[in-house]
């Protein structure tokens, strides 16, 4: 087949199995043998091999609606007025205590 779609623009004189150049240069290529080319499809065009594609099913059932909100301060400004909150409890509990 590869080699019927090269050979229909070569001279006639081309055509005999001794004269053509395009056959000689095809003959040893291990494309040659049918057996090769199992899995790929004729009619696809550019795509070399059939491959199903891989789809994403999610395991949990999510709200539409949910909002993505941004927030203005930072993990780290978050996180130091936490614990500050927590020392500062920390010592007026220690302060009236004693």
């Amino acid at each position: 087949m590869v080699i019927d779609n090269l050979c229909r623009n070569v001279p006639k004189e081309y055509n005999r199995p001794s004269n053509n150049p395009i056959a000689e240069f095809l003959s040893g290529l291990p494309s040659y043998n049918p057996s090769n080319f199992t899995k790929c499809s004729e009619d696809s065009g550019n795509r070399i091999c059939i491959k199903k594609p891989s789809v994403y099913l999610p395991t949990r059932d999510y709200a539409s609606e949910q909002i993505i909100v941004t927030e203005k301060t930072t993990i780290l400004l978050r996180y130091l007025h936490q614990h500050w909150d927590k020392n500062k409890t920390r010592l007026c509990i220690r302060k009236w205590r004693f």
